[in-house]
């Protein structure tokens, strides 16, 4: 075979890190994500987080269904959304995250704060 190191590396860990290059490093890659996206969910982010970094409309989306809230904060500026996220974050449980090969919360608000508002600038 091709020797490759993927080849024999946790899937998650390598769609992860392909995830995370793309500036999409703000949340974890669990294996309910990467069990949807092999199943071919067509919510876009799910599509396009692998290929591009995600806009700010789906990385809000995204932060919102991660930690479970009803829907996105309609109309609130980003220091809201990060504000009620961060409370979010801290009521959720630690999921697995197979790139730093330990439990953490869903996202981390400060970087999706940054990818925010680098997408909106």
């Amino acid at each position: 075979r091709g020797g490759g190191r993927e080849e024999h590396q946790d899937p998650r860990l390598v769609e992860g890190a392909a995830v995370a290059g793309q500036g999409n490093g703000w949340f974890v890659y669990a294996s309910v994500l990467h069990r949807m996206r092999e199943a071919g969910a067509t919510w876009d982010p799910l599509r396009a987080m692998r290929r591009r970094r995600l806009t700010g409309e789906e990385a809000h989306h995204l932060a919102a269904v991660l930690l479970e809230r009803r829907s996105p904060i309609e109309g609130a500026n980003i220091d809201d959304f990060l504000r009620a996220a961060q409370l979010a974050a801290q009521a959720e449980p630690a999921v697995f995250d197979a790139r730093c090969g330990g439990a953490r919360p869903p996202v981390d608000v400060g970087r999706l704060g940054s990818a925010l508002v680098d997408a909106i600038c």
